[in-house]
């Protein structure tokens, strides 16, 4: 993606019409006004009607399997519309329950009711019941998608539909925050599903046409459950999958689109002065953490104090100040702020890079060099990897960056393993940033601490039933990956999309990048 040296408009026309091949639209300059995502306003009631278009990245993993909708960020707001889930998340990290009318664990967390409201139905009209809730659970496992590790511990085997309303889940060990998971994208289909390219799905619209790689047409679902308290009350969205940012913002000033998505602060800076558009920003649980993961299982970051003096060569208020243009906060290395549990009784870490030279040389590291995978799969994380390179050098360290497509990063599964490389985490609540990113078995351990040392940790942050073991088990786990964690994280920053003016009420439910179209209008 850009930075704030380069050409829009000379970027647009070298290469950006490359990354729109297929869907149509050729970018354009122009310009735009601030606007800080001002929730659905009284004097703007939803309107009925219309198409809205909206640009989200793509990428090679694009798949019509909603299994794996959540592999590119067009796949995954395609999904939240078609499919309903369980529960989802509100902007203070709490279960919304959806499907469900209540999801209920017993005292030891292994035991869990999930009681489905009524009304919730297929395009058949048939209703939705709790085998369906259950035949989707195992199939996420069954066939190793994404999310199937925070679905590890069920016991298929014990859990049953007691009743077509009510499910009851065992698990095989103790998950006190399964509610939680609850809310992580498990999309819902009929019970017997065989092809999940074809998946029914009870949610808000229907697909009409969609070629993986290409834009999806959507149409409203006019017999939603839901629309008696809110949307459908668009006629169509369509989803367009743009690579390049750069280009996707040009296709909302062309009019090609009305909505852009995940557009790097500098255009979000650019464009503040355009009546004709809005920048939409999120609340600051659901800013970015932008960091870099040390692989701690992979030389030479399997000495914890290599690590260590990464985090003091960066320098974070040069990193607000740069890669964020000021709009951002700094960070000290760990997940979870701005939500309950975040530990603020840790010590900060200033730049010393004098430090960060000591701690090489007890290392036995002294002019360390070694290679930064990053991509321009989303702002902040090549512009930081520059940034990060030229701070180092004042600790006598060596950073090669390892560029890699954007349509790329995250379809590598080997790409988890390297020793260093970027990462924009978004944000949730942090019981459920535990269980996917630390211990054997994590959804997605980009750091590699997993065994003895960190295993007991998560376990009690799983087993944690009452407030005062959670409140414990979560300051113990921080406590740790302050001192031996290989997470360095910078700063936080919000995640900006551009639209029109006439764009209304597109609502992040927990992850503001891939946010939902289930009661957005045109005014």
């Amino acid at each position: 993606m850009p930075g704030p040296g380069l050409s829009r408009r000379r970027l647009l026309h070298a290469g950006a019409g490359l990354a729109l091949a297929g869907t149509g639209l050729i970018g354009a300059a122009g310009c735009a006004r601030q606007h800080s995502a001002p929730p659905r306003s009284a004097d703007t009631p939803p309107r009925r009607g219309g198409r809205l278009r909206a640009a989200f990245i793509g990428g090679t993993a694009d798949t019509a399997n909603v299994l794996y909708a959540v592999m590119t960020a067009v796949g995954y707001v395609r999904a939240r519309v078609v499919y309903d889930t369980v529960g989802e998340l509100d902007d203070d990290g709490r279960p919304v329950w959806r499907l469900a009318e209540s999801v209920e664990g017993d005292a030891t967390g292994t035991r869990w009711t999930i009681r489905l409201r009524s009304g919730p139905a297929f395009p058949n009209n048939r209703p939705v019941t709790a085998a369906d809730v259950l035949f989707s659970l195992r199939a996420y496992v069954e066939h190793k998608a994404p999310q199937s590790a925070l679905l590890a511990d069920v016991d298929f085997a014990a859990s049953r539909a007691a009743d077509p309303r009510t499910l009851a889940v065992v698990l095989r060990r103790p998950n006190a925050f399964f509610d939680l998971v609850l809310t992580q994208s498990l999309f819902v289909v009929p019970a017997g599903t065989t092809d999940f390219d074809r998946a029914a799905g009870s949610g808000p619209f229907t697909i009409t046409s969609y070629q993986p790689g290409k834009p999806a047409v959507l149409a409203a679902n006019r017999n939603y459950w839901g629309a008696d308290s809110g949307g459908p009350y668009l006629d169509e969205l369509e989803l367009v999958p743009v690579l390049d940012a750069t280009a996707r913002v040009n296709a909302l000033k062309a009019g090609q689109v009305d909505y852009a998505a995940s557009v790097p602060l500098p255009a979000a800076r650019a464009e503040a002065g355009n009546p004709a558009l809005q920048v939409l920003t999120p609340p600051k649980s659901a800013w970015v953490d932008l960091g870099i993961a040390f692989h701690r299982a992979q030389a030479p970051f399997t000495d914890a104090r290599v690590v260590e003096a990464m985090r003091y060569a960066v320098d974070r208020t040069a990193m607000v100040r740069t890669v964020t243009l000021g709009m951002g906060e700094p960070a000290q290395d760990r997940l979870g702020a701005h939500f309950p549990y975040y530990a603020t009784d840790l010590p900060s870490r200033d730049h010393d890079p004098e430090r960060a030279k000591s701690l090489l040389t007890a290392a036995g590291a002294s002019g360390l060099s070694f290679p930064l995978r990053t991509s321009d799969y989303e702002y902040g994380m090549v512009e930081a990897a520059l940034a990060l390179a030229e701070q180092a050098r004042a600790a006598g360290v060596t950073v090669r960056l390892d560029k890699v497509p954007a349509a790329d990063y995250y379809r590598d599964p080997a790409g988890s393993r390297a020793p260093a490389q970027s990462l924009n985490n978004h944000p949730k609540p942090l019981p459920l940033e535990v269980l996917y990113y630390y211990g054997t078995g994590a959804v997605a351990g980009f750091t590699g601490l997993a065994g003895p040392a960190i295993d007991p940790l998560v376990q009690a942050v799983r087993g944690a039933t009452t407030e005062e073991k959670r409140t414990t088990a979560l300051g113990d786990i921080q406590h740790f990956l302050h001192d031996k964690g290989g997470d360095l994280i910078y700063a936080r920053a919000p995640v900006v999309a551009l639209a029109d003016t006439r764009v209304h009420h597109v609502q992040a439910r927990g992850y503001a990048a891939w946010p939902s179209f289930r009661d957005a209008f045109l005014a």
